[in-house]
């Protein structure tokens, strides 16, 4: 029963549009340290969430290298990273629009092929 509690409050988040992507970051200059979750990336500025609900904006160069690195990362395909560009629910803008080009115009008969398969739920 928790499992399923967790899971529906995990849903209940994402469709809300929060992140589930907290973390503490640092700031390079200082060392001063906050929690936050990563809304989005755009225009050399991270879009964090704090705990008090508001957002606030932090030029990339002004975190810690680890950070910095951090968001780097976003943009690639990795294990920790699968989506690539996704980070988030709704996408890195919470606007459903995915920057990736080269996919397919049509969807092959039979459907698309099958990656992976989670039956643990």
């Amino acid at each position: 029963m928790r499992k399923i509690s967790f899971i529906l409050t995990l849903g209940l988040l994402l469709a809300a549009g929060f992140s589930v992507y907290a973390r503490t970051w640092t700031q390079q200059a200082t060392g001063k340290k906050i929690e936050a979750d990563l809304i989005k990336v755009e225009n050399g500025k991270v879009h964090l969430r704090l705990p008090n609900g508001r957002v606030g904006e932090v030029p990339v160069e002004s975190l810690s290298k680890e950070d910095q690195d951090y968001v780097a990362s976003l943009d690639k395909p990795a294990a920790g990273n699968p989506a690539g560009g996704w980070p988030q629910f709704r996408g890195p803008n919470l606007d459903d629009i995915s920057s990736d080009t080269g996919l397919i115009d049509k969807i092959p008969d039979g459907g698309p092929k099958k990656l992976w398969e989670y039956k643990g739920a």
